[in-house]
């Protein structure tokens, strides 16, 4: 007959065990709730740049439409007289839509716009210069800021 000095200790170390165990897979649980919860921040992250950039593009493309259906304002009692704002416009708009390749109108900064209205980089050309060609297909370039002609 075997007698045990200690019979709780068999029944203790077999708990550590398997409290043990417990800690590992516990471990494992916890850093794939972690990694999924990371991979569903930066997927709702880019779905909301995305969205963003959509909003944004077809709010150019309403205001655009807007604008070119009630044409441009003019100030009560003026109809006949040129208008400083309409000839501003004008210009601007002879500066805008330029296609990659086409010579540059005038020096300056330009950005590329989408077909939307969405805004791409921006590129600095001079007077006569052709345009580079955009990041994307479909892309044309507006001037931004007038610079200095020094051709």
């Amino acid at each position: 007959m075997r007698f045990q000095l200690n019979p709780g200790e068999k029944l203790r170390s077999s708990a550590s065990a398997g409290i043990g165990a417990l800690e590992g897979a516990t471990s494992v649980i916890l850093k794939t709730f972690i990694k999924s919860g990371y991979s569903a921040y930066l997927r709702g992250r880019k779905t909301l740049t995305n969205a963003k950039e959509t909003v944004e593009e077809v709010t150019a493309e309403a205001r655009a439409e807007i604008e070119a259906e009630n044409g441009v304002l003019q100030p009560k009692g003026t109809e006949g007289e040129p208008s400083p704002r309409r000839d501003a416009e004008q210009q601007k708009a002879s500066h805008s839509g330029l296609k990659p390749g086409t010579a540059a109108p005038v020096s300056g900064h330009y950005q590329e716009v989408g077909p939307r209205g969405g805004k791409g980089r921006e590129i600095d050309s001079e007077r006569g210069e052709p345009l580079p060609p955009t990041t994307r297909k479909g892309r044309t370039y507006t001037l931004v800021e007038e610079g200095d002609d020094r051709s």
